[in-house]
This record gives structure tokens, sequence and C-alpha cells, in this order.
């Protein structure tokens, strides 16, 4: 539930009342955002961690061959297909990082479920 508080200026008053506005909405209570009913389940926690691996095992195979490391752009240039072959390339590695994260991922969201 989003509230908002209600600032009543008084319109005999002169000049600038910024200040007691500022002091208005700090008596009462203002949300910005509303409170989570509940807390995401397992399912959704382990999505958030497989996406993040894939993201950033894309970003470190792309690196990998804009930065030309172990001459990994010759390899692929040099392949019979070379899109297919550096979509390959870089969707094992995004899927290998993003298992990792996974379970990774898991593994501290059972342990932190086991201490509270």
């Amino acid at each position: 539930m989003i509230r908002f508080a209600r600032i009543r200026a008084n319109p005999a008053a002169q000049g600038n009342d910024t200040p007691r506005r500022a002091l208005a909405a700090c008596e009462t209570q203002v949300y910005a955002m509303s409170r989570p009913s509940k807390p995401p389940s397992l399912a959704v926690k382990l999505a958030r961690q497989l996406a993040m691996g894939g993201l950033l095992g894309t970003v470190l195979a792309v690196l990998l061959v804009a930065m030309n490391v172990r001459n990994v752009l010759g390899l692929i240039s040099l392949s019979g297909s070379p899109w297919i072959t550096g979509l390959v390339f870089v969707s094992v590695i995004a899927l290998l990082c993003a298992v990792g994260a996974t379970l990774t991922g898991l593994i501290f969201i059972l342990a932190e479920e086991d201490n509270t």
C-alpha cells in the first residue's frame, strides 16, 4: 500500500515555505515503495542466479573473442562456418557459467535458510 503525505500550505504565508513542507513530510509516514508481501520462492531465486551467470558468461566469452586471447578469433575465423562456431563458443561458455552460478546460488540459499 503506497501512502503519500498531504502537505497543507498556508495561503496567507508569504515567501519560501519549502523548509516547512520538508518538515511536514518528515513528520508523517511516507512510503516510496510498497512493502513486499512475501519473500520470493526458491525457483525465483535460482532463476535470478541463472540469469546473472548466463549474462556474465556471455560477457566473458565475448571479451575472450574480442581481445583475441590465445588466438581464439583466429581459430574461429578459420573454421568452416565462423558464425556458427563463434555462436557455439559463446553459448557453451555462457551455459557453463550459468550452471555454475545456479549451483553456487543454490548452496548459498540453502545455507542461508539453515541459519535462520
